[in-house]
């Protein structure tokens, strides 16, 4: 998490333990958009997370994937209207593979 960050709890719902987690996790800033985007660009991929997709507009989206975590994460970061924070979502989720998918898929 950046450096002076907050969790919003009740927006954030996450299972599982600190390295092999799952859920949504939303954290509030005094960091610019531009400083958290650089954090999370820089550090999930220190911590193994491959870079997919980056979209910057009026709000910032990253998508990694971490193929030995066995999952995705996709990080939202925008300006948030009270007070000039800045807030996070990031979501992380198992990877859908055919097999999954497929044993999910409802019988016609």
């Amino acid at each position: 998490m950046p450096a002076g960050a907050t969790i919003d709890r009740d927006n954030t719902l996450v299972v599982g333990n600190a390295q092999q987690w799952f859920g949504t996790l939303s954290l509030t800033t005094n960091q610019s958009m531009d400083a958290v985007n650089g954090f999370y660009s820089r550090e999930l991929p220190a911590e193994g997370w491959e870079p997919l997709a980056s979209l910057i507009a009026n709000r910032v989206v990253l998508q990694f994937i971490s193929r030995e975590r066995g999952s995705s994460c996709i990080v939202t970061i925008e300006n948030s209207s009270l007070w000039s924070n800045t807030h996070v979502e990031i979501v992380v989720a198992p990877l859908v593979t055919k097999s999954s998918y497929s044993a999910q898929a409802p019988v016609r």
